[in-house]
């Protein structure tokens, strides 16, 4: 999610341009000759139980994104807080919050109870999952779609 709505318009901190500076700049330097020869642009974001540093990095006119979170994530909260004992970051509830007050394109699979792995391989939360790589996948489609038409897209799934 960082690497698609975090970008040098936006004030960061110290440590994290640190960080970023550390690993070759917003474009990095790892990778061979070739892996530098692509964009890192991106057209829209699928995040699985993601955050942001903070969710206000979200602007209005970013790309989509969609989203599948598990309510009991002790790792990456749906909420907030200090993710892997890590960094702080703002979970999917509160990124798709400033999606919605800003009029980005997104969707939100909340999943009660599940945790930030259990979530995708418990049986008890395959439907959900599999809700969730429908709404990308059609997400995908009219984007793809409307690339290729020039078609608005829609605020909100």
């Amino acid at each position: 999610m960082h690497a698609a709505y975090l970008d040098s318009t936006n004030i960061i901190p110290a440590f994290i341009q640190s960080a970023i500076t550390a690993n070759g700049g917003f474009e990095g330097d790892t990778g061979d000759a070739a892996n530098h020869t692509f964009s890192s642009s991106t057209k829209a974001t699928l995040s699985m139980s993601g955050g942001l540093y903070r969710a206000s990095r979200l602007d209005a006119g970013e790309q989509p994104v969609a989203s599948i979170h598990g309510t009991a994530d002790a790792t990456v909260y749906y909420t907030q807080g200090l993710a892997a004992g890590l960094a702080y970051l703002q979970g999917s509830s509160w990124v798709h919050a400033r999606a919605d007050t800003v009029g980005v394109w997104n969707s939100l699979t909340t999943v009660p109870g599940a945790g930030h792995t259990d979530l995708y391989s418990s049986a008890n939360y395959a439907s959900q999952l599999a809700a969730y790589f429908v709404t990308a996948s059609a997400m995908m489609e009219t984007l793809t779609c409307q690339m290729s038409s020039g078609r608005q897209l829609p605020i909100r799934q």
